[in-house]
């Protein structure tokens, strides 16, 4: 019989068993030998079936919906023809088990680094979350709370089942350590949870309601604060707000700006960020550096962005800066234009 690319079923019992010839091999009570397959979730049968069960061979009738079987058809050795069990029928028993072995891998195993060098290897099922597999890294390398980034430089969603990232057997991954963050506007505080979510309290008119954005508050890695409200990057680069509208708790207006952000800077009423290409995305007060609209052409390949409590000021890769917002709270830089590489 041909069981390449099929799912086959196998019993755990207490007698010494050969199933599908050498594919596999059930001995000594339950102590399973399986060769070039994966496991997949256990459905538990009554004694009586798995005792029928090794007697034969599996036959080709095996359908899995959703990782349960949906029926199996076992075809003993003396009576090739006849159904031995159906699956829809068995009760759990808690002494036996069948479990399905599928013919592709259904795990994999990457190796997991940190930046001092140390690496740990870590295996996990493709059905788990990426969370699962960052929680056994950091068992295995002994740390504490951090981040996966992929070989491009992108954090992983930990929220994401692994099969639907681009994850492949034998990828190597980076372990960013984090330390615990909380942000504070003046009035409130926002804080970044093990699991990647975040809690917030104190004065709401500060920002410390955020139920209507806590769906979106999933595998959050950096928070910022301004005045009256706050915004949070997700591991895919894109950024939640909440908190007062005007002083940039809404970035409706800009949101899909707002793709592979990398650092978010505050004054204390608006917000400046940093895409992966280097330009600027700002919202909030106007006024207030929330509109950097006159200075947008100027915004190529920006490293880094401070603010004052009014304005913001850009340094580009070739040194020189550009601000915007209050021009008395340091928008206006003409002033000291001839000093345009001061760092």
């Amino acid at each position: 019989m041909d069981f390449q690319g099929r799912q086959f079923v196998y019993a755990e019992s207490n007698n010494d068993v050969s199933i599908a010839g050498d594919r596999y091999e059930i001995v000594n009570n339950g102590d399973t030998k399986v060769t070039g397959l994966s496991w997949l979730d256990a459905v538990v049968l009554p004694p009586q079936t798995i005792e029928r069960m090794c007697e034969g061979v599996l036959g080709s009738h095996l359908r899995l919906r959703d990782r349960q079987f949906e029926y199996a058809e076992v075809v003993t050795a003396q009576r090739p023809a006849d159904t031995l069990a159906s699956i829809e029928d068995c009760e759990e028993v808690r002494s036996s088990v069948v479990k399905a072995v599928g013919g592709g891998n259904m795990s994999i195993t990457v190796d997991v680094g940190l930046l001092s060098g140390k690496t740990a290897t870590v295996k996990a099922g493709l059905d788990e979350e990426v969370g699962a597999l960052k929680r056994r890294a950091q068992i295995a390398l002994g740390v504490g709370r951090g981040r996966l980034v992929d070989s491009s430089g992108s954090a992983l969603d930990a929220c994401a089942p692994i099969k639907r990232t681009r994850l492949q057997n034998g990828d190597s991954l980076t372990f960013h350590i984090s330390r615990v963050q909380v942000q504070a506007s003046p009035g409130a505080f926002a804080a970044i949870l093990d699991d990647g979510t975040v809690t917030t309290w104190g004065n709401f008119l500060y920002g410390a309601d955020s139920s209507a954005v806590q769906d979106q508050l999933k595998n959050v890695q950096q928070i910022q604060a301004s005045g009256y409200a706050f915004a949070a990057i997700l591991g895919d680069g894109s950024v939640v707000t909440w908190g007062s509208a005007a002083n940039g708790g809404d970035s409706s207006a800009v949101q899909d700006q707002l793709k592979n952000v990398q650092q978010i800077q505050a004054s204390r009423f608006a917000f400046a960020a940093i895409l992966a290409d280097g330009c600027v995305v700002t919202w909030g007060s106007a006024a207030n550096g929330g509109d950097s609209s006159a200075v947008q052409d100027q915004l190529k390949n920006v490293q880094q962005i401070q603010a004052s409590t009014r304005a913001f000021a850009g340094i580009l890769a070739d040194r020189s800066f550009v601000t915007w917002g209050s021009a008395a709270d340091g928008g206006d830089s003409r002033a000291v234009q001839d000093l345009q590489k001061p760092m």
